[in-house]
């Protein structure tokens, strides 16, 4: 039996097969994360008897994206060099604690490589389990709430209770890092008007989303330790 031919591909350089990962797997808007296909094996699961198969909504619903997601299990060597790509080059969007606790558990160590996770819809009890299925993600460069969290939590004190065990954990990680140009945590949290509403009720609440997230912000603010 002859051999396969040589992947042409990985003789380019560095740079430029990472270019052509952007190019193939950063999505152009965020990515609801849902039951669906698999991000490891590219593959559907049994949506039914199969329910730990949470992914990317995004490439469930394309079928251009769902091929894209075929580079992962070409070569060894392309998928340690690509996964990176996926994670960090893309917004995740959580509308419930099950997809978004489920997806932390397939992807593994890969949750480090997450930048920019977004919860839109959490009640006190998701919110801690979402927290926690997050300690992993220690290079967010991005956390970002949707202003309805703030009527299933509660007022501006109560989120600060929530948040209060993840904000320090991580205040104290990046204290600790020697990684250059890292956001604090205070940073890394934001707070956004709901995607869902109309742009005269998104413009409305504009000045409610900016009061809280700067209450929250100022009372975790004495909470942290230098």
């Amino acid at each position: 039996m002859s051999e396969p031919p040589p992947c042409r591909f990985l003789g380019l350089s560095a740079e430029l097969r990472n270019e052509v990962y952007e190019l193939v797997l950063k999505h152009p808007g965020p990515l609801e994360l849902s039951k669906g296909i698999d991000l490891t094996t590219g593959r559907f699961g049994q949506l039914v008897r199969n329910e730990r198969v949470y992914v990317v909504g995004g490439f469930q619903g394309d079928e251009d994206s769902r091929q894209n997601l075929a580079l992962l299990r070409t070569t060894r060597q392309i998928h340690a060099e690509a996964t990176p790509i996926l994670y960090s080059k893309n917004e995740f969007v959580a509308v419930d604690k099950d997809p978004l606790c489920y997806f932390l558990r397939q992807i593994g160590p890969s949750v480090q490589l997450l930048r920019h996770v977004t919860i839109g819809h959490c009640t006190k009890t998701s919110l801690r389990s979402m927290l926690v299925s997050l300690k992993g993600a220690t290079h967010l460069d991005r956390l970002e709430f949707a202003y309805s969290t703030r009527i299933m939590v509660g007022d501006a004190a109560r989120m600060v209770k929530e948040l209060g065990p993840w904000a320090r954990a991580f205040h104290r990680m990046r204290k600790a890092s020697t990684i250059q140009g890292e956001r604090n945590v205070l940073d890394v949290l934001e707070f956004s008007a709901n995607d869902w509403l109309s742009d005269a009720d998104k413009a409305r609440d504009a000045a409610a989303v900016v009061a809280f997230s700067a209450q929250v912000k100022a009372e975790l603010q004495k909470t942290l330790k230098d």
